[in-house]
């Protein structure tokens, strides 16, 4: 943390900002404070992991193909959005991705039917 701090405060210095300083102070005193060990999302990873391998040990059907090949058009998409520094394609993605999570949701309540 330490010296990520550093490497902030070194970009405060070559941009001349002030807020970038203060994010670097920030980084500093958060690296001399005595913090609890965090536990961490070992339910979380094995799930990511669990699902992986059922992913994995799916046929190649044409549901898997179509998802997986989508999956590469929208990131090779949102990587040009980010490169061409569109505001609007990245605010689109966001929309679209709490969209997803809104059906799923609903689908799992019963609000709507799969």
């Amino acid at each position: 943390m330490l010296l990520f701090g550093s490497i902030v405060m070194l970009t405060a210095l070559w941009n001349h900002s002030i807020l970038i300083s203060l994010a670097g102070i920030v980084f500093w005193i958060a690296a001399c404070l005595k913090l609890p060990e965090a536990k961490p999302p070992f339910k979380f990873v094995e799930m990511c992991l669990k699902w992986e391998r059922s992913w994995i040990a799916k046929k190649w059907d044409f549901k898997k193909i179509s998802r997986f090949v989508l999956v590469l058009a929208a990131v090779a998409v949102f990587l040009f959005a980010v490169w061409k520094n569109s505001y609007i394609s990245l605010l689109l993605f966001v929309g679209f991705g709490i969209n997803m999570l809104c059906i799923r949701a609903n689908k799992a309540m019963g609000v709507e039917k799969p």
